[in-house]
C-alpha cells in the first residue's frame, strides 16, 4: 500500500542585468513572481548592494530579468542556494549576494567599521510623537495572532455566551424595546440590534440560530434582487436603476451577479439587447462614408475576419469529424 505524499517545493532564482546579460543575484522563493514584484519595487533609503542595482536600472528604465534555476524540495533549499552562489563566482559572475548563501541577511556578520557606521548614522536622532505611537501599534500587532484575538475578545466581552443567547431571545420576542433590554445588561442599545442580527457576538450563537439570520438576510434580499432583475430585462442601465430604486451606482451590478450565481438568471438573459432603428442606420451610414480606417484598425479587422473563419471551419468541418472519430 503506497501512500501520497506533498513536499513542499521553493524555487532558487537568479537577477539577470538586462544591459550585460551577467548574473548578478542568487536568491530562493516559495513565489518567484511576487519576489521579482517585490525586486522590482525597490526605492530609495538603507539599500543593499543588489537594491542599488536595482535601482540604477530603474533610473534607466529597465528592470532585471528573473529566471528559475531549479525547483527543490524546501528541506534544501539552503545547500542549493549555496551551491549556485559558489558556481556563479567561480564562473566571474559579479553577484551582489550580501553572504554565501544558505541563511538570508541575517547571516551576514558585520565589520567592527559597519557597526560604528550604522551606530554613529543612527545616534541622537529623537523618535516624533507619532512615530513612537506607530512603532508601538506596530509591536501590538506583531504578537496577537488570529486564535489570540478571538481568545482576547472573548475575554473582554461584556457578555457571557449564555448572557448573549438570552439577549437575541428577548430581542426576538419584542415584549422589551431595545433600551430596556440594553439597560438590564449593561450594555449599549446599538449591541442589542447587531446581537438580533448576528453581526456581534456571533461566536455564541449556535448553529440554528445563525442558520436562520442568514436566511432572514436572503429573504429581506429577495425583493430588490427580483425588482432589479425585472428592470434589467425590460433595457434599463444599471445607472438608471440604481437612481429609480435610489442605490449606490455599483449596487444594481452587484446584485445582478449574486442572481447568476444564485442560478435564478443566465448571463446572456442579463444582456442588454439594443436595437438600431432605420433612421440610426442611415445616419451611421452617412458618418462613416469617407472614413478611412487606419492601418492597425484594418489590421484588427482582418485578424478579426480570420478567426471567425477559422472557427467557422473548426465548426463545419474537425468538429464533426472528431465526433464521429
Amino acid at each position: 500500500m503506497g501512500y501520497n505524499i506533498c513536499m513542499k517545493t521553493t524555487f532558487i532564482y537568479r537577477l539577470i542585468d538586462p544591459e550585460t546579460l551577467q548574473v548578478r543575484y542568487i536568491g530562493k522563493s516559495d513565489n518567484p513572481r511576487e519576489r521579482w514584484l517585490v525586486h522590482k519595487s525597490t526605492c530609495g533609503g538603507n539599500l543593499t548592494h543588489c537594491q542599488r542595482w536595482i535601482l540604477l536600472l530603474k533610473n534607466k528604465g529597465l528592470v532585471p530579468v528573473l529566471d528559475v534555476i531549479e525547483e527543490i524540495s524546501d528541506e534544501i533549499w539552503t545547500e542549493r542556494e549555496t551551491f549556485w552562489i559558489n558556481e556563479y563566482k567561480r564562473l566571474g559572475a559579479p553577484l551582489t549576494n550580501l553572504t554565501h548563501g544558505g541563511e538570508g541577511t541575517s547571516g551576514r556578520i558585520l565589520s567592527e567599521e559597519e557597526k560604528q557606521n550604522t551606530s554613529k548614522r543612527f545616534a541622537g536622532i529623537p523618535l516624533t510623537e507619532d512615530h513612537k505611537k506607530k512603532l508601538s501599534e506596530a509591536a501590538k500587532r506583531k504578537f496577537i495572532e488570529t486564535d489570540s484575538r478571538e481568545k482576547l475578545s472573548r475575554r473582554w466581552a461584556k457578555l457571557t455566551d449564555d448572557q448573549v443567547r438570552e439577549v437575541r431571545r428577548l430581542a426576538i420576542e419584542g415584549v422589551l424595546t431595545d433600551r430596556q433590554i440594553a439597560q438590564q445588561f449593561s450594555i449599549h442599545g446599538s449591541s442589542v440590534s447587531e446581537i438580533r442580527h448576528g453581526t456581534r457576538y456571533c461566536h455564541a450563537l449556535d448553529l440554528d440560530s445563525a442558520a436562520e439570520i442568514v436566511d432572514n438576510r436572503h429573504k429581506r434580499s429577495l425583493p430588490r434582487m427580483k425588482r432589479v432583475i425585472e428592470l434589467r430585462k425590460s433595457g434599463m442601465r444599471f445607472e438608471d436603476i440604481a437612481e429609480l430604486l435610489q442605490l449606490q451606482k455599483s449596487t444594481p451590478n452587484k446584485i445582478v451577479a449574486k442572481a447568476i450565481e444564485y442560478g435564478y438568471v443566465t448571463a446572456d438573459e442579463m444582456k442588454i439587447k439594443r436595437t438600431v432603428s432605420d433612421e440610426g442606420r442611415r445616419k451611421l451610414s452617412e458618418a462613416h462614408k469617407g472614413h478611412k480606417p487606419s492601418a492597425e484598425t484594418r489590421a484588427k479587422m482582418s485578424r478579426s475576419q480570420l478567426e471567425s473563419h477559422a472557427e467557422q471551419v473548426y465548426n463545419t468541418i474537425l468538429k464533426p469529424i472528431a465526433i464521429t472519430e
